[in-house]
């Protein structure tokens, strides 16, 4: 997400998250808050990615993703409803017309 505060905010509150979350974050030392959220350490975003299960991630994923404007950033709305994809088959639309993508396009899809 980019540490876009309002994003994250919104998606939080989406899942049902209380700003006490966000507050005990913030006083743990784990996230820092000002015109964006950061996590204090790469490590620390790693960790708490890892210790979701794999439904909690895709839930957050196609959260993030219904909150992003297809018009104005397809590319992260995308990347995000790729990232919540599960099992062996997915479709994700890029809602990009085919005359507008770049001739350098391309999506690899490894089993």
């Amino acid at each position: 997400t980019s540490g876009d505060l309002a994003l994250v905010r919104a998606a939080a509150a989406s899942l049902g998250a209380g700003e006490s979350g966000e507050d005990a974050a913030v006083a743990s030392g784990l996230v820092s808050v000002g015109t964006t959220i950061s996590f204090r350490h790469p490590l620390i975003r790693s960790a708490v990615y890892a210790g979701a299960s794999t439904r909690q991630r895709g839930e957050v994923h196609r959260t993030l993703a219904g909150l992003i404007d297809r018009a104005t950033d397809p590319d992260r709305r995308a990347s995000h409803l790729a990232a919540a994809a599960q099992g062996d088959s997915f479709v994700v639309s890029l809602d990009v017309p085919l005359d507008e993508t770049p001739q350098d396009f391309a999506l690899t899809l490894r089993a």
